[in-house]
């Protein structure tokens, strides 16, 4: 492998190690005792409100941890994405009040950190995955192979 290749591959690794470090640090602050009592309690008042068929049907307790990850990566809405529906469901209803976890001061400095993190990782990744594709170029040109003999899914 190329020497600046290797480096940015190295760099990569790196940068994933410490965005996860930022998203674990972050997650640790979201989902606190109290976040946790309130997704229970908020579980429990939507199946309340909806029929059997559109329930969470899990303990309440065991939904905290899936909606910190929905609250860390600031999910609005779901698209039309696919899932569990009385999540979906769940998260239209009530996803707005959990957001407001990342309001609060003390967690806007680790969303802002996690933010530029990602950001950069992102910008890198891009960046190194480009000269995998130069790379593979030149490698076509060079030693006269078909794209597929070298990977197509760059």
């Amino acid at each position: 492998m190329r020497p600046g290749i290797k480096l940015m591959v190295e760099k990569h690794n790196k940068d994933s190690e410490v965005l996860d470090a930022g998203i674990n640090g972050l997650k640790g602050a979201i989902n606190t005792p109290e976040f946790k009592e309130n997704c229970r309690e908020l579980v429990i008042k939507y199946n309340a409100a909806v029929p059997p068929g559109k329930q969470l049907h899990s303990d309440p307790n065991s939904y905290a941890e899936q909606l910190t990850y929905f609250v860390i990566q600031n999910k609005k809405d779901f698209g039309d994405s696919s899932g569990e529906s009385s999540l979906v469901d769940f998260w239209r209803v009530h996803g707005g009040e959990l957001l407001k976890a990342r309001e609060k001061d003390d967690i806007q400095g680790t969303v802002k950190e996690v933010d530029s993190l990602r950001d950069e990782y992102l910008k890198n990744a891009r960046e190194l995955r480009e000269k995998f594709v130069q790379l593979r170029e030149k490698w076509v040109v060079d030693f006269n192979l078909l794209r597929g003999e070298i990977g197509q899914a760059l």
